[in-house]
């Protein structure tokens, strides 16, 4: 997901009700900081229903423009969701995003 014309501290403080945190992401000589938050929700339907927690990060592309990289996974109490792995690979996705991630 983008924003045009806005920052990403922006995004994270007006766009969600919950904590954010600054974070620096970094793979071997790369690095990047991001806004990091974690918001939760619902779904339901004939089947059932349940929750999920996603994990949110910030980039900034541009001057002017902003990614969210989304991760989510169930909502586990006592566990880290999303699974580790898929952090992971989060964070690599959102180092290589647009010029500032070269």
């Amino acid at each position: 997901m983008t924003w045009p014309d806005t920052t990403a501290t922006a995004v994270a403080k007006t766009g969600y009700q919950t904590e954010s945190h600054e974070v620096t992401l970094t793979e071997g000589s790369r690095t990047r900081p991001a806004i990091e938050l974690t918001a939760y929700a619902g779904w339901s339907g004939a089947e059932g229903s349940g929750s999920y927690a996603c994990r949110h990060l910030f980039v900034q592309i541009d001057a002017t423009l902003v990614a969210d990289v989304i991760a989510c996974g169930a909502k586990v109490r006592g566990s880290s969701t999303p699974a580790p792995e898929l952090r992971s690979t989060q964070d690599r996705v959102a180092l290589r995003l647009g010029p500032s991630g070269r």
